[in-house]
């Protein structure tokens, strides 16, 4: 819910002003998910990943709420899922440098 300064603003913008701002927001949430979400868009319940990953339901939960975790248990949750995990550092000049463990990427 916007608040009425922002819903005044929202609502003086054109149509395809507001459709465009829209779409990029859900190209942006598409992008950047939780790993709730990520379980969730593969219709995956925590008690199905709780299997996948050998641990209980209840530790799915934690993990998913969790603010900080090991990289080693975020790449066990997304290599469950099917995915695999790439790291890349971003440098205040644009450069990109992808990560890679002992000659692996990460």
């Amino acid at each position: 819910m916007l608040s009425d300064k922002m819903q005044n603003m929202w609502d003086k913008l054109s149509d395809e002003d507001q459709q465009e701002i829209e779409s990029r927001f859900q190209q942006l949430r598409e992008e950047y998910m939780t790993l709730q979400e990520i379980r969730k868009s593969h219709n995956i319940t925590q008690e199905s990943m709780a299997k996948l990953l050998g641990i209980k339901q209840e530790n799915v939960s934690r993990m998913e709420r969790r603010e900080d975790m090991r990289l080693s248990t975020l790449k066990d949750y997304i290599e469950a899922l099917g995915g695999k995990v790439q790291i890349s550092a971003v440098f205040p000049d644009n450069q990109v440098i992808n990560i890679l463990n002992e000659n692996r990427p990460v």
